[in-house]
């Protein structure tokens, strides 16, 4: 970091940094563009907790679209949003099945195998 933060300093001041918002930003970018419009989803779903059906409620969709949605910002991001939090996308009645997961799952790494493979030099 190209200042020093203060040890009194409060988490607020802490996230208001310019370094951070650069690293949110830059983070962030790939979803800017998605007609989904993903990055109001994924917003709205850290806000309610990572509640995809409170967070579909808000939405006005259903909490398995938010689901679909957390899945389809992952490669963009290249970060995995959904196993770093336990229990959170356990299959629900109605909503996606453990085996459609372990599709999608197989899928991330597809993707993100092929974005390694693309960005190594040559």
């Amino acid at each position: 970091m190209a200042g020093r933060i203060s040890s009194t300093a409060s988490l607020h001041e802490v996230l208001s940094g310019q370094e951070v918002s650069a690293w949110a930003a830059k983070f962030l970018r790939p979803l800017a563009a998605d007609p989904k419009d993903l990055l109001h989803t994924l917003r709205t779903w850290v806000l309610a907790e990572f509640d995809p059906d409170a967070a579909g409620a808000q939405l006005d969709v259903c909490g398995r679209t938010v689901r679909w949605r957390v899945l389809e910002a992952e490669p963009l991001m290249e970060k995995d949003l959904i196993t770093v939090w336990p229990g959170i996308f356990l299959p629900t009645p109605g909503g996606p099945t453990s085996r459609t997961l372990e599709a999608l799952s197989r899928k991330r790494r597809v993707a993100r195998s092929r974005m390694s493979f693309s960005s190594t030099p040559g």
